[in-house]
């Protein structure tokens, strides 16, 4: 039985594609108001599983990646914004 949410990354990349290798981002409403929540993988990561687990993805730097999608969040009428 797998996890009953979605795994979040906007920093986690495929390094052929420069795609996420999964999605980014959810946007959720809560008491009426759209909230983005923003998932980030700790960069160490590469260093603390095996190799093979990590073939062929790139680990960008976290905040920038976050950022990257704040205008999206936005344009869609996200008015909070939590980080995971």
């Amino acid at each position: 039985m797998g996890a009953d949410f979605p795994y979040l990354s906007a920093n986690v990349v495929v390094t052929a594609t420069g795609k996420p290798l999964l999605r980014p981002y959810q946007v959720v409403t809560v008491g009426g108001v759209k909230v983005g929540l923003i998932g980030a993988t700790n960069t160490d990561t590469p260093g603390i599983v095996t190799a093979s687990g990590v073939a062929g993805l790139s680990f960008l730097d976290p905040a920038e990646a976050v950022n990257s999608y704040v205008p999206e969040l936005t344009a869609q009428g996200v008015h909070a914004i939590i980080v995971l």
